[in-house]
Parts: structure tokens; sequence; C-alpha cells
């Protein structure tokens, strides 16, 4: 299971879970619906209620185990993945407190920008193994407006911000290229 499966981190975690053909729950916005089909993954809208909209998805695979459950979110994830039965070491938040309150794991952020590690991922994105969502791109003057989309958005992929480019300048439709 993936919560925040369609922002900047959890897109890849999802894509890179379908390359090792591992069946992803993912805890989205449905208006990614489509995305998430695209990468093999079963959508369970976020909101009131997702603990037992989890329980019945997976239930519904005939094995009715959780096996992992990564937390791109925060919030009650690391609880409600301990209610489905996932091994607290098995389980890995960015949420610290909840990590270190109930014995999850949060580890990522240095792990995941080692030198070796880039790298992989930039041969996976430039073979056409797995995509680089991009939202939007801001430049860094406007990052306030940057982090309003995030909040309020909620989009798929990541938001760029950058430094060398005058307020104003980037277009709608120009994210990708910009960001490039």
């Amino acid at each position: 299971m993936v919560s925040g499966a369609t922002g900047g981190v959890g897109s890849f975690a999802v894509q890179l879970l379908r390359l090792r053909r591992t069946r992803v729950v993912a805890v989205a916005s449905a208006r990614h619906q489509d995305w998430l089909a695209s990468q093999g993954a079963a959508l369970v809208g976020y909101g009131s209620g997702v603990a037992e909209r989890l329980r019945r998805a997976i239930q519904s695979d005939g094995g009715g185990t959780a096996h992992a459950f990564l937390d791109f979110h925060g919030g009650d994830y690391p609880r409600i993945a301990l209610s489905l039965g996932v091994p607290p070491s098995r389980i890995n938040t960015l949420d610290y407190g909840a990590a270190a309150a109930l014995g999850t794991r949060s580890q990522g952020s240095a792990e995941g920008t080692d030198r070796a590690v880039l790298a992989e991922l930039a041969g996976l994105a430039a073979s056409g193994r797995i995509e680089v969502p991009i939202s939007r791109a801001y430049p860094l003057a406007e990052v306030r407006a940057a982090f309003a989309h995030l909040e309020h958005d909620h989009p798929l992929g990541k938001v760029v911000l950058l430094p060398n480019v005058a307020p104003g300048s980037i277009k709608a439709g120009a994210a990708r290229a910009a960001a490039e």
C-alpha cells in the first residue's frame, strides 16, 4: 500500500513497485485513477473511511493481507497500517514522530539521494521504464504559489521550482519544458 501515491515521491514508488511486479493499493485522489490504472495500481480514495476501504481492497485480492505500507502523506496512515496487520518493520512513513511513537520506520531522504540511486532512477527514466510526472514549474520567487498548488490541488507528480526564471514567464502547459 502507498499513501500519497500520486505525489512527487509516491508516483516514483508506484512505478518502481510495478517494475517489481508488486500489487499496489494506492491512496490518492480519484482524479488520478487513469494514471494509477496505467501503472497497474488499485485506487483507494483518501478521506473519511479510508481504513475500511483499504481493508476491503486488500481482502479483494484473495489473500487479505497487507505486506507493507509506504506512507508519503503522514497523519493517521501509520496507525491504519498497523490496524491492517502490517508489521511495524514493514511500515515506512515520512512522519518521524509517528515512527518513533509506533516503532515503524522513517527512512528515505538520505538513502534516496545517494548518487547511485539517483543514477539508477535517471537510467530508468531515460529508458522510458518510469516517467517523471511534472505537475507544474514555478519561478523560485513564486514559492508560495507552488506550495498552495501542492496543498490545495494534490497534483500528480512533481512541482518544480526554477531559480533563474523570472516571475510570470512560465506559461500554462510549459511545465515540463521549463523544468527540463
